[in-house]
């Protein structure tokens, strides 16, 4: 892990300079531009408030929605922003070896920063995605997150965890190129296990409920909705399950919204510094290989 960070403080010049350049790459020639990086979320935004608020039940009380005005899209842009730039990475970031393998072969190149700006530049539409959340949470209700403080550190592991399985994805598809056209499915799947229409209180069944337990996203994107959205006030309306049948239902339920979520934020830490170690090992034990596979 120290190598790694040196590595990406000693080749920071380079690191910038292909973030610049997939930036600008991704929005040259198009009408919009670089406006397209507030606009995609907010269409995605878009189609799901209109299509599942009407077709799922989300767990959340109705009188909490019509006391919080804003609360289901801002909730749910909470799980969209982060979704859709880990998944572009994670899609783009399974082939970023093979895509630039003549620069591997032709001399000594870090390839280690290939995953590394892909993370980096997801990490340029999250926080802008975050910023458009933030400005909602300002329109609707009238005031500034409770628990900003929380964000970079949150991003921080949302980074270390996208960018451990971008090694172990990356790295693998040299040997196994099948890995990258499983990606879009696996992610398709993945989405659907995921809270983020759903949210982490989706009272349905207890293997659902199990299956979403146990997927560290849904203590991220849990995170995120404590730091924007989930407000102390919302205790009767988020905390009121006292069943222990219907708590089983529940995937997480905090016993003080609106609290600084500490220990989602943890857990998540944990598990996405473990993905990182792992993936990094994974990365460098194949590096050496591939000059010849590629």
């Amino acid at each position: 892990m120290i190598a790694l960070v040196r590595q990406c403080i000693q080749f920071r010049e380079l690191l910038a300079t292909f973030i610049t350049r997939e930036l600008r790459a991704r929005f040259r020639g198009s009408i919009f531009g670089s406006f397209w990086i507030v606009l995609q979320p907010l269409c995605f935004l878009l189609v799901f408030v209109v299509v599942f608020r009407q077709l799922l039940e989300t767990g959340v009380d109705p009188r909490l929605v019509e006391r919080r005005p804003g609360f289901f899209p801002l909730a749910m842009f909470c799980g969209l922003v982060p979704w859709i730039s880990m998944a572009e990475t994670l899609s783009r970031g399974s082939g970023c070896v093979i895509e630039h393998g003549n620069l591997i072969k032709k001399f000594a190149f870090p390839s280690e920063i290939l995953p590394v700006y892909l993370v980096g530049v997801s990490l340029v539409s999250t926080m802008v995605g975050f910023a458009l959340v933030a400005t909602g949470v300002l329109i609707f209700h009238g005031e500034l997150p409770h628990h900003a403080y929380l964000l970079p550190i949150a991003l921080f592991f949302q980074a270390c965890f996208t960018l451990g399985i971008t090694f172990i994805t990356s790295s693998a598809s040299v040997f196994i190129r099948d890995i990258g056209h499983l990606m879009p499915l696996l992610l398709n799947f993945i989405f659907f296990l995921t809270p983020i229409f759903t949210f982490g209180r989706f009272p349905g069944q207890p293997l659902l409920a199990t299956i979403l337990r146990w997927n560290p996203l849904t203590y991220l994107f849990e995170t995120y909705r404590s730091i924007f959205v989930y407000h102390p006030a919302d205790h009767e309306f988020l905390g009121s399950v006292v069943d222990e049948a219907t708590r089983a239902k529940f995937a997480l339920l905090p016993e003080n919204p609106g609290a600084p979520p500490w220990g989602w934020l943890l857990t998540f830490g944990a598990v996405a510094l473990t993905v990182l170690i792992v993936g990094h090992w994974t990365f460098t034990r194949l590096k050496p290989r591939f000059a010849d596979e590629v």
